[in-house]
């Protein structure tokens, strides 16, 4: 939760500390390219808390940070809303749900399928976790999303299998258990039927070296576009620079000739990262 002043943070400290709140402070932490002052603090049902007053952004990334979730205007967290709501949400609005380390992974997530445009999974895979309930809950994620619906997956990765028992990472990353390999979350969305999945952040430089193993913050982004044979085709033509190039659903793009695809693997493509690639037609 990020305060505007340093009042509003020196009044939330002290109504909690009243309140019988323990708190941890830390005073201009270099974190998520920025500069801040934060404190964390456990509510009643055990859910950490962040709360960070901004003074500046900086060129790199912080040593030691932790993911924070932010939530943009115009758009409606499901996980902040009545059923009501849920089922009919503002006109105009987006309607996404988030999840965040630390909290509790549902069986099953209580919406409709095909209702949410967007879904965030904050540090979510940096608990440990069997392969079942990683499976189980993309599932549910692809099933509660529209068509053309985007995931998101805020990570700390391992360039290694990180063996041994759970992580100890040095301040507020001291909450992150485990970290899965680079390539097994995109797989894992892959295997969940999820198309154009691409990493959106991912750095060069570690944040962490533990035992030469480096670790790095992601993010990772995949879209719901179903493959089935009712949707209307396009054309499209990839203009190069590679030979060929393969979506996530299959289709191969020869440089310079026309392929046929279903529209929202067209509509993907004109809209995404590398849309100065394609001509869709």
């Amino acid at each position: 939760m990020r305060l505007l002043d340093s009042a509003a943070m020196l009044a939330t400290e002290r109504r909690l500390v009243a309140a019988g709140a323990s708190i941890q402070r830390e005073e201009g932490v270099e974190c998520c390219n920025s500069r801040q002052t934060k404190f964390w603090v456990h509510d009643p049902d055990g859910v950490l808390w962040e709360i960070y007053l901004l003074h500046e952004d900086i060129d790199h990334f912080g040593a030691g940070s932790e993911v924070v979730s932010v939530t943009p205007a115009g758009e409606t967290s499901a996980s902040k809303i009545d059923k009501s709501e849920v089922d009919e949400p503002e006109s105009g609005s987006r309607l996404f749900w988030e999840h965040s380390l630390g909290t509790e992974i549902p069986t099953r997530l209580p919406f409709a399928d095909g209702s949410l445009d967007e879904v965030r999974l904050n540090g979510t895979f940096n608990t440990a976790l069997d392969e079942v309930t990683i499976t189980s809950l993309l599932r549910e994620v692809y099933r509660s999303l529209k068509e053309g619906g985007v995931v998101k997956l805020h990570t700390l990765v391992a360039d290694r299998p990180v063996g041994g028992g759970e992580l100890s990472l040095p301040g507020p990353a001291s909450v992150v258990k485990a970290t899965p390999m680079q390539d097994f979350l995109v797989r894992a969305l892959r295997a969940s039927q999820f198309t154009a999945v691409r990493f959106t952040k991912f750095k060069a430089s570690p944040c962490f070296v533990v035992d030469e193993i480096q670790l790095r913050e992601s993010m990772l982004e995949a879209r719901k576009v179903l493959r089935g044979t009712g949707h209307e085709k396009r054309l499209v033509l990839y203009k190069g620079p590679m030979a060929e190039v393969r979506d996530g659903a299959g289709n191969i793009f020869a440089c310079g000739e026309w392929v046929t695809v279903a529209a929202p693997v067209a509509e993907t493509l004109r809209d995404g990262p590398n849309a100065e690639m394609f001509v869709v037609v």
